[in-house]
C-alpha cells in the first residue's frame, strides 16, 4: 500500500506530514508527499526541468517546489533521510513537477508539484496509482469548514466523501496515542479491520474497541454488536495489542466515540456505502467524527473483498 501525504502551508499540515513520513518508515512503504498550487505552470516561473538545484538555490524556488523542499528538510530533521545537496524536479507529462530522495532504510519518497485545483490533484494522483496500489491519504482536518458538507472547503473532508480510497484525517500528532477501533458487528465497520491491520505494526497504542449502538435498537442488535467487540478484542490482543472493550448505548453514538476517545487519539471506524447524496444530507457517525471531533480519524474503505470474517 502506497502513503501519500497531501501537503501545504497550514501549521496542522506539518502536523500530517510528520504523521504520514512516521507511519511510512515504520511500516516500510513507498511515500508521496503532493502539494498543488492554483493556476496553470506558466503562471510561476519554473526551473529547467532536469537541472539539479543546489540547496543554497531552495529559498527562491517557485512557491510549490519552496515548501517541498521545506518538506524535504522536516524529513530530514526527523533522521529519515540523510541530509541532500540537491533535487532535481523532472517534468511529467501532465504538468506536475516531480523529485525524488531516499530514506536511510532505502524506501523511495516522491516530491510532487501539481497544478490546478487541490482536490483535483489529489483525485488525480490517487487515481493515477496502479489499481494494486492501494492507497492512504494523509492530509491535515482543520474540522467543519462551510456552511453545510454540501459546500464543504475542507479537502480531507471531501476526500472522504468522494474518493474511492482510506482517508487519515490528521487533527495533531497522535500516531502514539490511544486508538479507538469502531466495532458494532456492521458491514461498515468491518470494512475498517483491513486497513487498520496493515497499519498495525506502526501503532502502539493502548487499543479500545467501542461498540455504540441505540438505546431502541433490538436486543439481537446490541448482542452482535459486544459478539463483535469481542471479536476484534481477541484479534488484536493476538497481534499483541494491549485492548479494552467498551460497550456503550444511547442516541448519538458520533458524541459517546468522541467522549470517550477525547482529543488526543486515532478512531478507527469504516466508510459508510450509502449513496453520496444520502452522505451529504444525512452524514452519519464518520461524518460527524471528522466534523466535530477533534482526534485523528481513520476512514477506512476496504474492499468488500477484502474484509475480514474472523475466520467463519
Amino acid at each position: 500500500m502506497r502513503i501519500t501525504i497531501y501537503h501545504d502551508e497550514s501549521e496542522l499540515s506539518l502536523a500530517a506530514l510528520r504523521t504520514g513520513v512516521n507511519l511510512a518508515a515504520r511500516l516500510g512503504q513507498p511515500l508521496t508527499i503532493m502539494t498543488a498550487r492554483p493556476g496553470t505552470v506558466p503562471i510561476e516561473q519554473q526551473p529547467d526541468y532536469g537541472e539539479d538545484l543546489e540547496r543554497a538555490d531552495w529559498e527562491d524556488l517557485p512557491p510549490g517546489l519552496k515548501l517541498l523542499s521545506q518538506a524535504l528538510e522536516e524529513i530530514e530533521a526527523m533522521g529519515l533521510v540523510e541530509p541532500v545537496d540537491k533535487i532535481t524536479p523532472q517534468e511529467e507529462p501532465s504538468g506536475e513537477r516531480d523529485f525524488f530522495v531516499q530514506t536511510i532504510a532505502g524506501h523511495a519518497v516522491r516530491f510532487t508539484v501539481y497544478f490546478g485545483d487541490p482536490f483535483d490533484a489529489i483525485q488525480s494522483e490517487i487515481y493515477s496509482q496502479d489499481e494494486s496500489d492501494y492507497s492512504l491519504l494523509v492530509i491535515a482536518d482543520p474540522g467543519k469548514k462551510g456552511i453545510h458538507r454540501m459546500f464543504t472547503s475542507n479537502l480531507a473532508h471531501r476526500a472522504c466523501l468522494d474518493l474511492m480510497t482510506s482517508v487519515l484525517a490528521v487533527k495533531g500528532e497522535h500516531l502514539d496515542e490511544s486508538v479507538f477501533l469502531c466495532a458494532d458487528g456492521s458491514d461498515s465497520a468491518r470494512r475498517a479491520y483491513p486497513v487498520l491491520n496493515w497499519m498495525l505494526p506502526a501503532l502502539p497504542g493502548p487499543f479500545k474497541v467501542i461498540g455504540v449502538t441505540l438505546t431502541q435498537a433490538e436486543e439481537v442488535m446490541k448482542e452482535t454488536c459486544e459478539e463483535c467487540a469481542k471479536r476484534a478484542r481477541a484479534w488484536l490482543a493476538a497481534e499483541d495489542k494491549d485492548t479494552e472493550i467498551l460497550i456503550r448505548e444511547g442516541e448519538d453514538p458520533a458524541q459517546i466515540i468522541m467522549d470517550e476517545a477525547g482529543d488526543d487519539a486515532i478512531i478507527v471506524v469504516g466508510a459508510s456505502m450509502r449513496s453520496d447524496l444520502s452522505k451529504r444530507l444525512l452524514g452519519g457517525v464518520s461524518i460527524s467524527l471528522l466534523e466535530n471531533g477533534k482526534a485523528t480519524v481513520l476512514l477506512a474503505k476496504a474492499l468488500p473483498g477484502d474484509e475480514m470474517t474472523w475466520g467463519e
